[in-house]
């Protein structure tokens, strides 16, 4: 399987052991497929690669593995526009990439051509500071929090997925008040009161040993409550709720497809002034 993730002279492996830190035959395993690989890779692909050497490993060690090697700045973990997260291992040579929205083609490029970019588009930036008496600006403002059922519920669905269900919400909302311009100069204030996959989550899957991510089905979705703080100080609650209506239309989605709906219904719901509907 490529180079072998525990040779002595690996310099990487070496700081990870003076960190302290587990190196377990799964994870060595996980990191020496990742290096093996080259390149972009789904959690299926790394999997399948570690499966064919070693057949009793699961998915869920896959995933949990590669959350580990991220935290320690082994792999990044890149969606490059086509829904699905992939996988790299990071060496010594970091780059960016570039990505047609028609065709999804790719191109890599190192820091090499980033770095005078970068020094262009900040002394352009300085350049054209607005001076400090401009006014205030309207931009509507998103807050998003976690409470009722949620609270108690989000150890089980994983804090990192909950997290991104928070981000997920807050961004569509934000697009949405951008797009429209509604609401200028208001405080958005909203809990995600309820969350529901329509998949097993990651953190799911590994507290339960044999549950499938890819065969188990479920209704999902989400409920959103909070308050709208107009510029002139007029507080008006909202609260949105969407839910599957059947396990047989769910067939197909991803973890999170109804919540994810949900948010932008919601988002055009807010724009349009209908802030309590179901």
């Amino acid at each position: 399987m490529g180079k072998a993730a525990d040779d002595p002279q690996d310099e990487q492996i070496a700081a990870l052991r003076a960190r302290g830190e587990r190196l377990t035959p799964q994870r060595l395993m996980v990191l020496d497929a990742v290096r093996a690989l080259d390149g972009h890779q789904t959690a299926e692909g790394i999997f399948a690669h570690v499966r064919a050497h070693y057949p009793y490993v699961n998915l869920a060690t896959i995933y949990r593995t590669l959350g580990w090697l991220k935290q320690q700045g082994l792999v990044s973990e890149t969606d490059l526009g086509g829904g699905q997260i992939e996988y790299e291992y990071l060496g010594e040579r970091r780059h960016h990439h570039l990505i047609c929205l028609h065709c999804g083609m790719r191109r890599e490029f190192g820091d090499d051509i980033m770095a005078p970019l970068a020094a262009t588009l900040a002394f352009a930036a300085v350049s054209q500071a607005e001076p400090a008496f401009q006014p205030i600006p309207t931009t509507p403002t998103v807050t998003v929090a976690i409470g009722g059922d949620l609270v108690k519920d989000a150890e089980k669905l994983g804090q990192r997925d909950v997290d991104q269900q928070i981000s997920d919400l807050v961004r569509s909302v934000e697009r949405e008040l951008a797009r429209s311009g509604a609401l200028p100069g208001a405080q958005i204030n909203l809990v995600l009161t309820d969350l529901k996959p329509n998949r097993p989550t990651m953190q799911q899957a590994v507290d339960r040993p044999g549950l499938s991510m890819f065969d188990s089905v479920s209704i999902g979705g989400a409920t959103i409550e909070g308050e709208v703080i107009t510029a002139e100080g007029e507080r008006l609650p909202v609260r949105y709720s969407r839910y599957s209506t059947s396990i047989a239309d769910v067939f197909g989605f991803n973890t999170w497809e109804e919540a994810d709906r949900a948010y932008d219904r919601f988002a055009s719901n807010i724009v349009a002034g209908r802030l309590v509907s179901r």
